[in-house]
């Protein structure tokens, strides 16, 4: 084990070695893919950072190669574990997504490179290079679990460290990567990486404020993390088809409880729900209390909310398109959450041109964004705009359209839009 800072595991860069194809495969959220990889950095276990299983927390770090003082720290998403079973299942983790990994240990990391994808802009698009900070997800929490001791479950201690781990690498990247000098900082990161970064990113603003004099701005890039506080399309049809009979309030509930995570949530939202913390770690009620300028990529049907947060039977599975077809109810269901999710997303469309969007009809989680297009435009050309102050009209582009565009969108893609109805 990793006990001080002179054992660190350090990084050795590998470039232009990484399969495209791979690199989709482990990281579908990401916008682009990266073309270098690089072994993990582990953190010294007195830092007090760790996975889930106790072993050391470790990061992938690829430097700039044109020395740029830009970085964007890319946080990995994967759910939460909810409940001490399945956070101890997650911590015994050793294949992910068909590949070595896990999501609640580093030790199936060793000896398995990974890249970063930089979502800081040119004119037009996203910047070919950065230093790129990629955070494997090994807590469970969205990086906001914050017990100071393991908690002992069936023969095993599960440690929430995931603040911490976050903690940690600022504090390593400020001491040895030369993050002091930046320039500019995006926080990123898809799905449950997306709500980490709603969560953190003015955690991290404020850490660039204080150690980086020269940072001119710290913006965030939240993909597919706006889930929303919903109700089950039909309870009891719900209980008879399998699915859990907690929605994803309750959910989260259980994770900041377990987890210790209010020290992690944005004290101004606690203010606002001193009786309902965990509200404060949903994306829709605490993204009025972000102060940092932020830019969400989010379908109004995603697919991983209409299996687990609506639960519509029909679209229960995860694949675009093995599921039967929708009935007349499940259709109605599907479109009014598009309708709520629009909804929900006022305190966005309220701060624009401050903060921005593009909303997609595609039912996606793992979205084609880069093949998804409004106004003549792909979210990435939206997203830059926004990002160098040259937007020309919303800086919150939606798509008005019902489901896949009403079956204009997601024909021969490489990740289609689930077939609808």
């Amino acid at each position: 084990l990793i006990e001080s800072e002179s054992d660190i595991i350090c990084v050795k860069r590998k470039v232009e070695t990484s399969s495209a194809m791979a690199t989709a495969l482990l990281f579908p959220f990401l916008l682009a893919q990266s073309s270098s990889e690089v072994n993990i950095t582990l953190l010294p276990l007195a830092t007090g950072a760790a996975a889930l299983d106790g072993s050391p927390y470790g990061f992938f770090y690829v430097p700039s190669t044109t020395q740029s003082k830009q970085w964007t720290i890319s946080i990995e998403g994967g759910g939460w574990c909810v409940g001490a079973d399945s956070c101890l299942e997650r911590s015994e983790m050793t294949i992910h997504d068909g590949h070595p990994g896990s999501l609640g240990s580093s030790t199936p990391l060793l000896g398995h490179p990974a890249g970063c994808s930089c979502y800081n802009t040119v004119p037009g698009g996203l910047a070919d290079d950065c230093n790129c900070i990629y955070l494997p997800y090994l807590d469970g929490g969205s990086f906001s679990g914050n017990r100071a001791a393991p908690v002992p479950y069936k023969g095993k201690l599960l440690h929430y460290k995931g603040l911490r781990n976050l903690d940690a690498t600022l504090d390593y990247a400020f001491k040895q990567l030369g993050l002091g000098d930046a320039t500019e900082m995006v926080v990123t990161g898809g799905s449950a990486g997306g709500l980490s970064t709603f969560l953190h990113v003015d955690r991290v603003a404020a850490r660039m404020r204080a150690g980086a004099p020269g940072c001119k701005r710290t913006t965030a890039a939240p993909v597919v993390g706006y889930f929303l506080d919903h109700s089950f399309y039909n309870p009891s049809t719900n209980a008879a088809s399998g699915y859990p009979q907690t929605n994803y309030s309750e959910m989260m509930r259980v994770v900041v409880d377990d987890q210790n995570a209010t020290a992690a949530l944005l004290p101004a939202c606690l203010e606002a729900f001193p009786a309902e913390p965990h509200l404060c770690f949903m994306s829709p009620h605490m993204v009025k209390f972000v102060e940092s300028p932020l830019f969400l990529f989010n379908s109004k049907f995603d697919a991983w909310q209409m299996a687990n947060d609506l639960q519509v039977p029909c679209l229960k599975t995860s694949s675009p398109t093995n599921h039967t077809p929708c009935s007349a109810a499940e259709q109605s269901a599907v479109l009014g959450y598009g309708v709520d999710f629009l909804a929900a997303l006022t305190p966005v469309l309220s701060s624009a041109p401050k903060n921005g969007g593009f909303i997609t009809s595609c039912i996606c989680h793992g979205c084609n964004w880069t093949g998804l297009v409004l106004e003549g435009k792909s979210s990435i050309q939206h997203y830059a705009d926004w990002h160098q102050g040259t937007l020309q009209g919303a800086s919150v582009t939606v798509d008005p359209r019902p489901p896949n565009g009403g079956g204009d969108l997601g024909k021969g893609w490489a990740a289609p839009c689930t077939t609808f109805p």
